[in-house]
């Protein structure tokens, strides 16, 4: 058949691009082929006709292992044709000989995300282009699916409270179960909205950042100025230095608001992620105050 948008042909010099990178964004499956194989000719139109048929919910590349001989031996291929699914660069599922097109398509549904996994891969897509209103309304369906209705809830409590809905943010994470999967990511985020709320109080007695350095300055051990200014910093997105002034607090008062100093930390480094620059240096300066 005509080869679609959706299969190529990949050899060493472009694998990781193709093949590694992209399946970070769409499952890819390779196609480990040999020009003098029977069956490898018999499989690469069924399965050509089940990739395209799915509309781009997978890719396809197609291997000549005599000219990658290299790429062949790296992920063991012995056996042609071999095909191996790969997603987020890692191999996820693989077979290996001729399967007939029934056999392709149960191959194809185990590895292509549920269309719940779709909606939520999109709402935080949206959340992450600032579209809070799509990431809301996208995941409010799946409140009340069982294997995935907690982390529906996380996305939207996140885009509530990206949208200044702090109130509506609380009450969509307090359905959600301390004990299950998002419980951890449902904590860090509730202390995160501890520190929006504190900022949102300070701002409203009138003391902005500037007052609170201010009231610092005439008292060191103010530390209820001191945990207000890490709030309104971390709500302008200042991250760097709300993290600045909890460390500050943590070395003062480490029990301040029941360890609130490291665990607004935690919070932050959650949001950020293991990878941020900010992250490492602030954990080590933090495990050295405790």
């Amino acid at each position: 058949m005509a080869k679609s948008q959706w299969i190529e042909e990949t050899t060493s010099a472009d694998f990781v691009e193709k093949v590694l990178e992209r399946s970070a964004e769409v499952p890819v499956l390779v196609d480990f082929w040999a020009p003098w194989c029977g069956p490898c000719r018999s499989l690469a139109p069924l399965l050509e006709a089940a990739v395209d048929a799915r509309g781009g919910a997978v890719r396809l590349c197609k291997l000549n292992t005599d000219e990658n001989q290299e790429l062949a031996q790296r992920f063991g291929i012995r056996g042609v044709p071999a095909v191996k699914a790969f997603v987020d660069g890692e191999v996820r599922d693989e077979f290996v000989g001729l399967l007939d097109r029934l056999r392709i398509e149960a191959f194809l549904d185990r590895l292509i995300p549920s269309p719940a996994k779709q909606t939520l891969r999109a709402a935080e897509e949206a959340l992450a282009s600032g579209d809070h209103a799509t990431a809301l309304t996208s995941v409010g369906p799946l409140f009340g699916d069982r294997e995935h209705g907690d982390r529906a809830r996380l996305l939207a409590a996140r885009a509530k409270a990206a949208a200044k809905d702090l109130v509506g943010a609380r009450e969509v994470l307090a359905e959600i179960a301390e004990d299950g999967d998002q419980g951890d990511a449902a904590s860090a985020l509730s202390q995160r909205l501890e520190l929006l709320e504190a900022a949102a109080r300070e701002r409203a007695q009138g003391r902005d950042e500037a007052a609170l350095h201010a009231a610092i300055e005439d008292d060191p051990k103010d530390h209820e100025a001191r945990w207000g200014l890490a709030a309104q910093q971390y709500a302008r997105g200042a991250f760097s230095e709300a993290l600045e002034s909890l460390l500050e607090l943590l070395a003062r008062a480490r029990g301040f608001r029941d360890d609130g100093p490291r665990r607004a930390m935690l919070a932050i480094f959650d949001e950020l992620g293991p990878n941020h620059d900010l992250v490492g240096e602030a954990r080590r300066r933090m495990q050295i105050y405790l």
